[in-house]
């Protein structure tokens, strides 16, 4: 399952899923993981949650970045939950990849039924059609 935040550069994104995380954190007997391009909510997060920075890994592509979530997933059987924080920065695509990206996530999320909490600036109408369903938040 996708749910995606959206919303400019400013309105909150992060900080609804800092909080969904910490929710989720008490709901589920399951890992989760926080990633994010740098450490600085790693005081607010609760320490059930492992963050990752992805600033260290070379992640330059969107094939790398959906390697990398592979990797995750097979190293964790009990993960239940992926947050991505600031996704287009993250997963090293452009606006036009977006769907593509998506694609593969949701495949990712069926297969081994993680579910994958998405923050983006995309604006709303750029979101592809298939995915509108998904948005659970615009800010």
């Amino acid at each position: 399952m996708l749910e995606l935040i959206i919303g400019a550069k400013g309105t909150g994104k992060t900080r609804r899923m800092v909080e969904q995380a910490n929710n989720e954190s008490k709901l589920t007997n399951g890992s989760i993981i926080y990633i994010d391009k740098s450490n600085k909510h790693m005081y607010e997060l609760s320490n059930a949650i492992r963050l990752i920075n992805l600033h260290e890994f070379d992640i330059n592509s969107g094939e790398a970045f959906l390697g990398f979530l592979q990797g995750l997933i097979s190293s964790n059987r009990d993960l239940t939950h992926i947050f991505l924080d600031n996704f287009m920065w993250l997963s090293s695509i452009e606006p036009e990849e977006a769907e593509y990206t998506f694609e593969e996530i949701d495949k990712l999320s069926k297969r081994y039924n993680v579910i994958f909490v998405i923050s983006t600036a995309i604006e709303e109408k750029d979101i592809p059609d298939k995915y509108r369903d998904c948005i659970s938040c615009v800010l």
